[in-house]
C-alpha cells in the first residue's frame, strides 16, 4: 500500500499536478516547467493581487475554479505574463467589479467569469481579452496611453490629500505621456 501511495505522489510531481501553497495561493508547477498555475485561493481579502512570481516560479495561468465562489472579492489585479484563464476561474465571484487583463492573455475559457454580473474588465485594444469581452457583449474599458493607471497607481480608501508629498520615480521610467496635463 505504501509503495502505491509513493508511486502516486511521484507521478503527480512528474506531471506537474502536485499541489503546493504559498501565502493565500495554492498552485501547481506547469507540466513543461514554464511557470505555475494558480489552483486555489484561501485568503479573505476583498482586493486580491496575484504576484508575478511565487516560490521562484513565474505565474502564467489562473487554473480551473481557482477563485470560484469567492464572493468577498471585489477587485483582482493580475500580473503581466498571465497567458490563460481556465474554466470557472472566477465563476460565482458575485462582488467582483474590476479585473485587469493584460495583452499576454491568449486564452479565456467561456465560463471563466460566469456569475460575475458586476464586472467591468480593463483590457487593451486589439488584445485577446478585448475580443473575448466584446464578442460576448460583456462590459469592458480600455487601458490607453492617456490612462494614468498604466504609470502610477493609487489605491486607497482614504480621501486624497490636498497637497502631494515629493516623491521620486525609479530609473526605469523613461517617459510619461501628457506631461503638460499635470498643470502648474
Amino acid at each position: 500500500m505504501k509503495r502505491w501511495f509513493l508511486l502516486f505522489l511521484i507521478l503527480l510531481c512528474i506531471n506537474g499536478l502536485a499541489l503546493a501553497e504559498s501565502g493565500d495561493f495554492q498552485y501547481t508547477v506547469n507540466e513543461d516547467n514554464s511557470g505555475l498555475t494558480i489552483t486555489g485561493y484561501t485568503g479573505s481579502d476583498k482586493k486580491v493581487v496575484v504576484p508575478p512570481e511565487i516560490d521562484g516560479w513565474k505565474v502564467s495561468c489562473i487554473g480551473e475554479s481557482a477563485f470560484e465562489n469567492q464572493s468577498q472579492i471585489t477587485k483582482v489585479t493580475l500580473p503581466k505574463g498571465i497567458t490563460s484563464i481556465e474554466s470557472k476561474a472566477f465563476a460565482g465571484c458575485t462582488a467582483l467589479t474590476s479585473i485587469n487583463l493584460h495583452k499576454s492573455i491568449m486564452y479565456i475559457a467561456n465560463d471563466a467569469f460566469d456569475g460575475c454580473n458586476n464586472l467591468l474588465s480593463k483590457v487593451y485594444p486589439d488584445s485577446y481579452a478585448h475580443s473575448f469581452f466584446a464578442s460576448r457583449d460583456l462590459p469592458y474599458q480600455y487601458f490607453s496611453k492617456n490612462d494614468a493607471t498604466n504609470y502610477l497607481k493609487v489605491d486607497s480608501e482614504e480621501p486624497a490629500s490636498p497637497s502631494l508629498e515629493p516623491f521620486s520615480m525609479e530609473e526605469a521610467v523613461k517617459e510619461i505621456d501628457g506631461i503638460d496635463s499635470f498643470g502648474n
